[in-house]
């Protein structure tokens, strides 16, 4: 009897320690930091505007439409987000939540290290989507059709091997002014201070009072095919004889040296550079790290299209470029 006393105490000791080690366990990796969804991924807001459908969808008739446009940058390896009809909201400013109801990638950078799982349903492929100025069109600027978001319906989901971008864009139900913020991967953009047109990484004021450069790339189609992750817009200026500063990269690309802000280039080849001043002289735009070239200067005709900024120039000053074309193979 005293031997199966001992032995039942000592099954009892075991029995309170392995479970007081399991329940600390458990407690300690419920105290380890782990990596949110916001911690994954980084959202730049590209475009906000108001948007439309075209040929005429009757069952959009009488509904306000508001385009936004989102890059969505994956900052570690081996992560997916999935995108649908209860992932992707925005806030209106008496605080209604509205569900997307239109969803498109409009770019997908670093296509060799990512990879797209679509289910539901997509559009026929003569849409075109306008968001302000700014068309996408199926087939052409956009890398998939247009996809219907319905409950429990329509999802999109990527995944990065490494690091890498997307572009998504959504129409929400609702007039632009209206919405206060929108809101996916655990991460809301608010939407109130930001412009509304041909918006890019970096966020400027609605009055903007220094010197604003804008073109549009005519040769879009073609030349997207070229453009990564790690492609940019890029100001230089031009000495008295329009030499400008080349050199090569790690890569064995040529590259041109400039001091300027690196611009992200916009899904739809629409471009708009803010300085706050520019010194008078020559100026021109080029494009970096494009595909096995590298560098590539914008050229209006046969020249580079150049901008000229006299002395003492009146602020703000807008300089329209109007169709430039990035030279490609």
């Amino acid at each position: 009897m005293k031997n199966l006393k001992g032995i039942f105490y000592f099954l009892s000791a075991a029995l309170f320690l392995t479970l007081s080690m399991s329940i600390s366990h458990s407690a300690l990796y419920a105290q380890m930091p782990q990596n949110t969804m916001a911690e994954k991924f980084e959202l730049r807001l590209l475009q906000l505007d108001n948007a439309q459908i075209e040929p005429h969808q009757k069952e959009y008739e009488g509904i306000p439409l508001t385009g936004v446009v989102v890059e969505i940058e994956a900052l570690a390896s081996d992560v997916k987000a999935k995108l649908g009809y209860s992932s992707v909201t925005s806030v209106s400013i008496d605080g209604r939540s509205i569900p997307a109801t239109i969803m498109f990638l409009s770019k997908l950078c670093g296509s060799a290290n990512a990879s797209l799982i679509f289910s539901g349903t997509s559009t026929s492929s003569d849409w075109t989507i306008l968001i302000g100025e700014n068309k996408f069109v199926s087939g052409g600027d956009l890398d998939m059709m247009p996809m219907i978001l319905k409950e429990n319906g329509t999802s999109l989901q990527f995944s990065f091997k490494e690091k890498g971008r997307v572009q998504v864009g959504f129409l929400f139900p609702e007039n632009l002014s209206n919405l206060k913020s929108v809101s996916l991967l655990d991460k809301t953009i608010e939407l109130h201070q930001q412009t509304s047109k041909d918006k890019l990484v970096e966020t400027m004021p609605e009055a903007f009072s220094g010197i604003t450069i804008k073109g549009v790339i005519s040769n879009w189609a073609a030349a997207k095919k070229y453009i990564c992750e790690d492609s940019f817009l890029q100001l230089i200026a031009l000495s008295k004889g329009g030499g400008i500063i080349m050199a090569i990269d790690s890569q064995g690309r040529r590259i041109i040296e400039s001091m300027f802000p690196k611009v992200s280039i916009p899904a739809n080849g629409n471009f708009t550079l803010n300085f706050e001043s520019l010194d008078a002289g020559k100026y021109a735009i080029v494009a970096q790290n494009i595909g096995e070239m590298g560098a590539s200067i914008l050229m209006k005709g046969k020249k580079s299209a150049e901008i000229k900024i006299r002395k003492d120039e009146k602020l703000p000053l807008t300089v329209e470029l109007g169709e430039v074309v990035i030279p490609v193979k």
